[in-house]
Order: C-alpha cells, then structure tokens, then sequence
C-alpha cells in the first residue's frame, strides 16, 4: 500500500487552522520529519506528538486517541 503525498499551499493549510488538530507519531517516519513540522509551526497550526507511536496512532495508542 502505497501513501499518496501531497503539499498543500500555505493558503490551503490557513484554511483548516484552528478547524483541525494533526496528531503524529513520535516514530512517524511519514510524517514527523523536520520539514513537515516546520510548516505547521510556520502556519501556526495545532500538532501533537504522540509518545511511542508510528504511523498507525489510532491502533498503537488507542487509548490515549
């Protein structure tokens, strides 16, 4: 299974700011790389980090989700 990727403009993520709240995996390879974390800091958008997660939060941490 292959992901598709694809880079929103910063107008599109200023769309979703305070409407959304992106939940990544501590160990996220996907997701949680520098560049990706920037932007939502550069966007001012609501992130969390979720300790001893991948990319499968919601069955690794299902409590906590």
């Amino acid at each position: 299974m292959q992901h598709k990727i694809e880079i929103h403009t910063d107008m599109e993520i200023a769309e979703l700011k305070n409407k959304t709240l992106f939940l990544i995996g501590e160990y996220d390879i996907l997701s949680n790389y520098p560049k990706a974390i920037r932007r939502l800091k550069d966007n001012q958008m609501n992130y969390k980090i979720i300790p001893d997660a991948g990319h499968a939060i919601n069955h690794e941490q299902a409590d906590l989700i």
